[in-house]
């Protein structure tokens, strides 16, 4: 399975929905560029997880996909 990251240039913002989960990875104000993740489920039940904030995008969406695999693992 491929999972894809869609960029909006707009501010730097990354966003990724899988099943019912969907992501958002955005730039956040300040003098050092640091990338903060979002990552909400979308249906009954609702949950939202914010990551701590990450130096490089990357890291901040790399920390959703082990979130949602970690979340997916306890719910079975």
């Amino acid at each position: 399975m491929t999972w894809e990251w869609e960029h909006r240039s707009t501010g730097g913002q990354w966003t990724l929905t899988v099943g019912a989960w969907h992501a958002v990875v955005q730039r956040l104000a300040g003098a050092r560029p640091l990338w903060q993740a979002t990552l909400e489920r979308t249906t009954a039940l609702h949950q939202r997880h914010q990551s701590p904030p990450y130096p490089d995008a990357m890291d901040a969406r790399s920390w959703c996909l082990r979130t949602i695999a970690e979340l997916a693992n306890t719910a079975s």
